[in-house]
């Protein structure tokens, strides 16, 4: 008896695979006639159906909807958990041409050119000063390239900070700059009246960074200055910084527009 079932299973599962090559193939005539006769279930319904609609028929509507059907039947099930995703980490080594990467650092801000796989890199808190070396990494070649040591010798160029924003726009190809922290911000005390006091410790610069990592109560610190650049990554202005404003809440104040708390 164990025999005999053991070649039906067998038998069941050439001519599952029969079938199948026949479907494939689009020899559907001759799939019809073996499955007609043989009695055969191949798959369930749901899925047959869903062949037919998006093979056969090109039938993209209904194909939608019969996906959201197999996936309410649970058919998709087995397949999901058999291929869970996971996160691999690779740890990069790309230098430029001189062998130099970007130093450690902190505070700094990041954004990425999705066309065409640029990474850019800006400023950040080496755990003695700010900085403002201004990187680009190359995705695809594994490559860093330095695009200046220092902004704040460039033309409108934002001077060494942290703690601070860039975003790529990637239709103009614009990276956009808001905000510091910089050597010269320091958290001062205020006073009984809410006024900041003077001073200016040794170790104030590390007070404020420390304050925007999260140390110590936000209402201890100074506000400090909403600086605006723009940046051109390619066009005829390729390579330039613009100074768009000092201080955005000067410039919301000027129109008549309070900023937010």
């Amino acid at each position: 008896m164990t025999t005999f079932i053991a070649n039906q299973y067998r038998e069941t599962a050439v001519l599952r695979h029969l079938l199948k090559h026949l479907r494939q193939r689009r020899l559907l005539t001759p799939y019809q006639s073996i499955l007609a006769r043989s009695g055969l279930q191949l798959e369930h319904p749901l899925v047959t159906e869903l062949h037919s609609s998006m093979v056969l028929q090109g039938n993209w509507s209904h194909t939608e909807q019969l996906v959201h059907h197999v996936s309410q039947a649970g058919l998709f099930d087995a397949y999901l958990h058999s291929c869970q995703p996971h996160a691999v980490w690779k740890r990069l080594y790309g230098t430029d041409a001189d062998g130099d990467v970007p130093s450690h650092r902190g505070g700094h801000a990041m954004c990425i050119d999705h066309a065409n796989g640029m990474i850019y890199l800006l400023g950040g808190w080496d755990g003695q000063k700010s900085l403002d070396d201004f990187w680009v990494y190359d995705i695809k070649g594994d490559k860093w390239h330095i695009l200046s040591h220092s902004t704040s010798t460039e033309k409108n160029g934002p001077g060494a900070r942290s703690c601070h924003k860039i975003v790529f726009d990637a239709k103009t190809g614009c990276i956009y700059l808001l905000g510091r922290l910089s050597d010269a911000d320091a958290l001062k005390p205020r006073g009984s009246d809410g006024a900041a006091t003077g001073g200016n410790t040794a170790g104030s610069s590390r007070q404020a960074h420390g304050a925007a990592a999260g140390e110590g109560s936000a209402s201890a610190t100074t506000a400090f200055c909403s600086e605006f650049y723009r940046y051109h990554t390619r066009g005829l202005d390729s390579g330039k910084w613009d100074f768009l404003t000092f201080d955005t809440a000067v410039s919301l104040c000027h129109y008549g527009l309070a900023p937010l708390a």
